[in-house]
């Protein structure tokens, strides 16, 4: 043992950190899988929101369509009652003829043409002969 003994390398032993990677490295895999997980997630939500909003206007559209279906239909019953009234006005010289002639009517927020034609002056093609 003297002092022309000089030591020698040094014989590596792993160690704890390459035995065990940080963390890091470790779960980076997971924090891949959650970022991904997240854009699914997200990307779902948002075709729940745009079928809810593309739901949301058609039963708008849906709704004032049947509004103005029912304003048609009112008209055309004003329209039935008006032409009645004018065939049965007692005044004879007010009455309405039955002549197709077509009469514009304002009524409400529109204008009803009301046609009266005498259903006597038309053919009956069942007794026409052949």
């Amino acid at each position: 043992m003297g002092g022309d003994e000089t030591p020698g390398p040094r014989p590596t032993i792993p160690s704890d950190r390459a035995r065990n990677p940080p963390a890091d490295r470790r779960h980076r895999g997971e924090y891949g899988f959650a970022v991904l997980l997240t854009i699914w997630v997200l990307i779902l939500l948002s075709l729940m929101a745009a079928s809810l909003a593309s739901q949301t206007r058609s039963e708008a559209q849906l709704a004032y369509n049947r509004g103005e279906i029912a304003i048609a239909r009112a008209m055309a019953d004003a329209g039935v009652a008006l032409g009645l009234n004018g065939l049965l006005d007692p005044v004879v010289a007010q009455r309405w003829s039955a002549d197709g002639r077509a009469r514009r009517i304002a009524y409400s927020d529109g204008t009803i043409n009301v046609r009266i034609q005498d259903e006597a002056g038309k053919l009956d093609l069942n007794a026409a002969p052949i």
